[in-house]
């Protein structure tokens, strides 16, 4: 059997360059108060939140709100990235923010635009995305595309920096509370983004100590002796890192590394897929969307990991069960496994997954407190019943729209279905 490694230097794309057609100032919010009411409020300024915005553009829905606590569209997943400097996308070309098939540029047309600013090796993969293929995407490319999307579709003059605290459902439409006042909107998407998985109760993090999260400052300062927990491609971008900086890494993992294009089965992004996924009963969905979440990496980090790993660079701690991590009374990290001795280092960066950012709290008429849980998400319109009219998008979509509801051309998939149903009941 043939097995195909892409080359670990398409890894190695630049950041922070400029790129044409775009200015990270589109990000940033430009509505200062809340309207007295508005057709739609969406709730995230995230990829999913942009997505569906941009959607609702194209279709003539031009009243829209934006609320988020951060100050900036796609703050929390640029910040992300950026925490662990990350270069490239694990999301091909394809799978952008914004429309498809509505006189937008697309984002493969948008890296041809910065041709001249493109390595070579990125040149070639735009050519792999003309001709259908996988291709890995710049980090620059694809900030640079959301600040296009954000400023031909003037998504930052319909966002407010507030958090949204209750929805309260009303007989035409939804009373919304949040930091900066109240509003009366028509229909509510709520697109949360996702946020890092803090640490289990017990162990213990303390503050600017020697257990860091990877979203936190300090995960890639310099340490003599750097352990990383998680099995994820935040785990591997963390050891890529510390190891390209001359440092003796461990890798504590409760299971073992996979390696795969991307993080869900590639049927789940087509028609296909999701209709396997509708025809399964709940229980079927939940198993499979826990099986879709195991993590993995990009292949292109298995031949760096693997020689690190054969050199001793690296040291790789599989199959640990249950982990307990505190600090010893010297200051050190310690980690410790069922199924492994303990680890000690300097730094200890916990990479744990993530998780969908809070909702505010839900209120029927009656004044009868609703729980995300008790949500019933239609798998047509992506309605969440008994709220109304209000949908969901983003990771809170996963139940109705299968396991790549999380992932970029998921959000487009959900936007699309949330127009369809917003002009169907006009």
């Amino acid at each position: 059997m043939l097995n195909f490694i892409p080359a670990p230097e398409l890894l190695l794309s630049p950041v922070g360059r400029a790129v044409d057609g775009a200015c990270v100032n589109d990000l940033e919010f430009r509505r200062t108060r809340l309207p007295g009411t508005c057709d739609i409020l969406i709730v995230g300024a995230g990829l999913a939140a942009m997505t569906a915005a941009t959607h609702l553009w194209h279709a003539g829905r031009r009243d829209i709100v934006i609320v988020d606590p951060h100050d900036r569209l796609a703050a929390r997943f640029l910040r992300r990235v950026d925490a662990i400097q990350q270069s490239v996308l694990r999301s091909p070309y394809e799978h952008h923010p914004g429309a498809d098939g509505l006189a937008d540029c697309e984002m493969v047309d948008f890296a041809r635009f910065n041709w001249r600013r493109l390595t070579a090796r990125e040149r070639a993969e735009v050519r792999m995305a003309q001709a259908g293929q996988r291709s890995v995407v710049p980090l620059d490319v694809f900030r640079g595309f959301c600040s296009r999307v954000a400023r031909i579709h003037d998504l930052a003059a319909a966002a407010v920096q507030a958090e949204v605290t209750q929805l309260c459902s009303v007989g035409d439409g939804f009373l919304v509370t949040t930091t900066a006042g109240q509003t009366k909107a028509s229909h509510v998407i709520a697109a949360v983004s996702e946020e890092a998985v803090r640490a289990p109760d017990g162990w213990d993090v303390p503050d600017g100590g020697p257990v860091r999260y990877w979203d936190q400052p300090g995960a890639l300062q310099d340490s003599e002796h750097v352990a990383v927990v998680g099995s994820g491609l935040t785990a591997a971008h963390l050891i890529r890192h510390h190891l390209g900086h001359g440092r003796c890494v461990s890798w504590v993992q409760r299971g073992r590394e996979r390696f795969q294009c991307s993080d869900v089965e590639a049927s789940y992004f087509r028609p296909e897929g999701r209709a396997r996924f509708l025809a399964m009963d709940r229980e079927g969905r939940q198993a499979l969307i826990r099986r879709q979440r195991t993590p993995s990496v990009m292949f292109e980090f298995a031949p760096g990991l693997r020689e690190a790993e054969a050199d001793g660079r690296l040291t790789a701690y599989r199959d640990t069960g249950r982990l307990h991590v505190d600090v010893t009374s010297d200051g050190s990290a310690r980690i410790r496994g069922e199924g492994s001795p303990p680890v000690t280092a300097s730094l200890a960066v916990l990479a744990l997954g993530t998780r969908p950012a809070a909702l505010p709290r839900l209120q029927l008429p009656s004044g009868e407190r609703v729980e995300v849980g008790d949500l019933r998400i239609d798998d047509r319109s992506l309605r969440a019943a008994p709220m109304g009219s209000l949908y969901v998008s983003g990771v809170l979509a996963t139940g109705a729209l299968g396991p790549a509801a999380r992932n970029i051309d998921g959000h487009r998939v959900a936007a699309q279905m949330i127009c369809a149903d917003l002009e169907a009941t006009a």
